[in-house]
């Protein structure tokens, strides 16, 4: 018998699942800041999608799914927070806790190649949400 994965259960199958189109959105810009070894706030992401910063986690979320799934480094972990400047936080699980390793973390993501990464195909983030979900 399969168990659920406790790392999303605070959010919904379906809410996870709406959230799919514009998350895919997110990656492109986020591809780019990899490649310049960049970060942004989440205040700035949502400003570029017309969201509130408070809203940016839940999307980024689909991205942690699609990063785990795919054994990528975790794109979303170059959005941070503007003051600490550290990713994530409550909002996933193996986030980084010290600006000492979201440091360690950018590395990784900087020093992947990007330029030859595809983006996902829309079908295959719904597939890694519903992996998740069961």
């Amino acid at each position: 018998m399969k168990t659920k994965n406790t790392k999303y259960e605070h959010q919904s199958f379906d809410e996870l699942v709406d959230k799919v189109p514009l998350a895919l959105a997110f990656i492109p810009v986020l591809k780019l800041l990899a490649i310049r070894g960049e970060t942004m706030s989440y205040k700035e992401l949502g400003e570029l999608f017309n969201l509130h910063y408070r809203a940016v986690p839940s999307y980024l979320r689909i991205l942690d799914i699609y990063c785990e799934t795919h054994r990528l480094p975790k794109l979303n972990h170059l959005i941070v927070h503007q003051l600490t400047q550290v990713s994530g936080g409550a909002n996933f699980k193996d986030a980084p806790t010290t600006f000492h390793d979201q440091v360690k973390y950018q590395e990784k993501i900087y020093n992947f190649d990007w330029l030859s990464a595809k983006l996902p195909e829309k079908e295959t983030l719904y597939k890694d949400v519903a992996k998740m979900a069961l």
